[in-house]
């Protein structure tokens, strides 16, 4: 934990000072979150949370709800959420999964794990925007991973 002191005179008396302490809690460990479908993993989806993995000590990983894909893609996913989040946790022991939000625009995985980072894919333009509205609020900083070969390993081609 770190202390933000600001110091300034107090009433024409310079010898008397008043002292505010803000303090900010500074976590030890960088904590990072991506958001996604992830409807049947791919070498793309491995290469993000790879690439992800490589810069912070904490992935979570927020797994789209199955209403919320419906309203965003306009199909329903092959895979329900349920089986989705235990792809995801079979495939990458090392990220911890959490449900994506009901009603889009919620921000539940922002709100619970208060992330440093928050990842994003080189096609998640349309999230990058919705997050640019919330930055502030949150406080976190957002990364853009690049492609990874995305003419052979892209949802969209692949579903």
């Amino acid at each position: 934990m770190f202390h933000i002191i600001s110091i300034r005179e107090y009433t024409g008396n310079p010898i008397r000072y008043t002292v505010t302490m803000h303090t900010k809690k500074r976590r030890e460990k960088l904590v990072g979150l991506l958001f996604g479908t992830f409807d049947g993993i791919h070498e793309g989806h491995r290469f993000l949370i790879a690439q992800a993995l490589l810069k912070v000590d904490t992935l979570y990983v927020s797994v789209a709800d199955d209403s919320v894909i419906k309203k965003i893609k306009e199909r329903a996913p092959r895979k329900n959420q349920k089986e989705r989040m235990t792809d995801i946790r079979r495939t990458f022991k090392s990220v911890n999964v959490v449900t994506g939000d009901k009603i889009l625009g919620q921000w539940n995985a922002l709100e619970e794990q208060r992330p440093d980072v928050v990842f994003v894919g080189y096609d998640q333009k349309a999230l990058q925007e919705a997050l640019g509205s919330v930055q502030e609020k949150y406080g976190f900083k957002v990364i853009e991973i690049p492609s990874h070969m995305p003419e052979i390993f892209k949802s969209s081609l692949l579903n």
